[in-house]
């Protein structure tokens, strides 16, 4: 009678192991992988990806569908009114079309994010490399003040301040409504842009490294 008694439990315990057992494991074809994905727009040459820490997707807020610049295509004009440095006065109007002749490299960027300002030390270097061959725009997004990566938000002391600070002797201003993101579809910071000669799309990246860029201007410059 002992012995049945002690069965009947053993029994029981078996059945709630296997049910937790089926519970846990269950769906082995769905599972999510671990590794990061390769960010970067169409056509970007060595392109770093993966969700690393300072930088920023989107705001948060509903956004409208991002326009497709297609490749060899003219990309969006935009003019923007420029922060002082020793090669711009203050709040003088430079437009994309000015640059027509040299390949342009278009970053947004805003400076409370830590990818922006690594990114930007690299388009610095790239800028004293080639200035007299390439033009080179730094656009400078007023992030959302309610979001979590920007609580600040951004406005032109900011820009001014980080111009100086930094030594950037390149085009740098402000998209302050992001009405020049938008029409590039930018949804995440820092996305460089690459336009040949003609000012046309060539290729683009969400981030990148030193090499990405030298890459990513040899298509450019082709």
């Amino acid at each position: 009678m002992r012995l049945r008694t002690w069965s009947s439990g053993f029994i029981a315990l078996a059945i709630l192991l296997l049910t937790l057992s089926m519970a846990c494991g269950g769906g082995g074809g769905n599972g999510d992988t671990g590794g990061d994905a390769t960010t970067g727009g169409s056509g970007a040459a060595g392109t770093s990806g993966g969700t690393t820490s300072g930088g920023a997707a989107t705001s948060g807020e509903p956004a409208a569908p991002a326009p497709t610049l297609e490749e060899g295509k003219p990309a969006p004009n935009f003019t923007l009114t420029v922060y002082e440095n020793d090669n711009y006065v203050k709040d003088q109007e430079v437009s994309l079309s000015d640059l027509k002749g040299k390949p342009v490299v278009i970053n947004f960027w805003f400076p409370a994010c830590t990818q922006c300002g690594e990114l930007m030390f690299l388009i610095k270097d790239s800028y004293n490399a080639n200035k007299d061959d390439v033009h080179y725009v730094a656009i400078q997004v007023s992030a959302d003040s309610k979001s979590g990566w920007d609580p600040g938000g951004s406005d032109a002391a900011s820009g001014q301040d980080y111009v100086t600070t930094k030594e950037l002797h390149f085009i740098v201003g402000p998209d302050f409504d992001r009405s020049i993101a938008a029409a590039y579809g930018v949804d995440a910071y820092p996305s460089t842009f690459f336009l040949d000669k003609d000012l046309n799309y060539v290729s683009s990246a969400e981030y990148l490294k030193a090499r990405g860029i030298k890459d990513n201007l040899q298509l450019a410059s082709e």
